[in-house]
């Protein structure tokens, strides 16, 4: 029973280890911390009015700070890692790409490249109601709230390893990616069948 057990434990570790989150096995792994921060409220000495409006808004900044592992023994020269920052446009309710970027690495064996991204603001407004001589209105929600990220390594055509968090983003940036390179472009209207 011991050997068993000593086995399937073996077995699993190496699985982890060796498996970067789809991608093939290239002992390339990468982990992603979010860094997310709220700027200072406005410091023009003006005091602001504490109404539904100013309480509604909402500015962040994300940035992503990457580690890439070699634990193979081969080196890799020319690496791209490409970064996508996504955000849910509050009034057409998609998923867009808010931030993207690119950085080209050489992994060594047993290499740990730290990569820090850009740093991406979005700024919002949810949904309030403001009334004005005595009437009352809805005002729509607004702007790019954050929604998630995606991070490759590519080495030419292939694949290294990548990261989407929450795993979705990776099935939006599809389409957030067509809409990027032609924003003018309509998306085709769905049949009404």
């Amino acid at each position: 029973m011991r050997r068993l057990w000593t086995f399937s434990g073996a077995t699993m570790l190496a699985i982890l280890l060796a498996w970067p989150a789809g991608a093939q096995n290239s002992g390339v792994n990468l982990t992603v911390n979010e860094a997310s921060k709220t700027p200072k409220a406005d410091d023009s000495g003006t005091k602001k009015r504490n109404t539904a409006e100013s309480r509604a808004q909402h500015v962040e900044e994300k940035e992503l700070q990457v580690t890439l592992r070699n634990f193979s023994q081969r080196t890799y020269t020319g690496v791209v890692l490409r970064y996508y920052v996504f955000a849910k446009d509050l009034q057409t309710k998609e998923t867009v790409i808010a931030g993207t970027g690119e950085e080209m690495v050489t992994l060594t064996p047993g290499l740990v490249k730290p990569v820090a991204t850009k740093t991406v603001r979005f700024t919002y407004s949810q949904a309030y109601t403001k009334k004005k001589g005595g009437k009352i209105t809805a005002v729509d929600p607004e702007g790019l709230k954050y929604q998630g990220y995606g991070v490759q390594a590519w080495l030419g055509d292939s694949l290294l390893a990548e990261k989407f968090n929450p795993l979705e983003m990776k099935t939006a940036l599809g389409t957030a990616w067509v809409q990027l390179q032609d924003p003018k472009k309509k998306r085709p209207k769905k049949d009404p069948q």
